[in-house]
């Protein structure tokens, strides 16, 4: 699964971390 993060925080991290271990690519982060 292709993954966007609005905003990198604790919970983008997390969030970052677990779709990463599970195998999902994260196309993008944006940060507002």
């Amino acid at each position: 699964m292709k993954i966007l993060l609005i905003g990198h925080g604790k919970m983008g991290q997390a969030i970052e971390e677990f779709a990463i271990q599970r195998g999902h690519s994260l196309v993008a982060t944006v940060d507002v």
